[in-house]
């Protein structure tokens, strides 16, 4: 088992406690424009999905799976969660209006479903047992990735609002 493993979840546990806190003391103006809540539900997504993936191989392993099942297991998981990231992001951003969607940064579009999209494939070959039996070596990388998007989503939430305070366009 990595030995990052229990170090990342608690980096995600923190993100989302201090996430919640902030949105807790906005108030209802983060759920009421579309833009804050479109980064509020990406960083809860990436956040506790992470954490959840951080402990999987750990409780896997507690449950008794044979160790050459846990990766594949954990792999395949981090592959669907990847893909309900990919769908969940490109659902979300086609519901937008387009005075919406213009304040979303392309870099950070990209960054975000693309790796998504990525994560998925990548973990997919990995549970299937392509180009090489299973391993640990994707988990901890893609654990980074998921916390590294949190920490934009989390930055952009706090410093992009591009409405005024009642939430309507500047």
């Amino acid at each position: 088992m990595p030995e990052t493993l229990p170090t990342l979840t608690e980096f995600f546990v923190g993100l989302a406690g201090f996430s919640a806190v902030i949105v807790a003391l906005a108030g209802a103006r983060f759920t009421a424009v579309p833009i804050d809540r479109f980064r509020v539900l990406g960083l809860l997504y990436t956040t506790l999905g992470g954490g959840l993936l951080s402990v999987t191989p750990g409780v896997l392993a507690d449950a008794g799976l044979a160790p050459a099942a846990i990766w594949p297991v954990s792999s395949g998981l981090f592959a669907a969660f990847g893909v309900t990231l990919t769908v969940w992001s490109l659902r979300q951003r086609a519901g937008m209006a387009l005075s919406v969607r213009r304040h979303l940064s392309r870099a950070v579009w990209v960054f975000g479903t693309g790796g998504a999209a990525l994560l998925a494939l990548t973990h997919a070959l990995n549970a299937l047992g392509w180009p090489a039996p299973p391993s640990s070596r994707l988990h901890a990388p893609s654990l980074v990735y998921l916390l590294v998007l949190g920490s934009i989503l989390f930055i952009r939430m706090l410093t992009n609002r591009p409405y005024d305070e009642d939430g309507s366009e500047p």
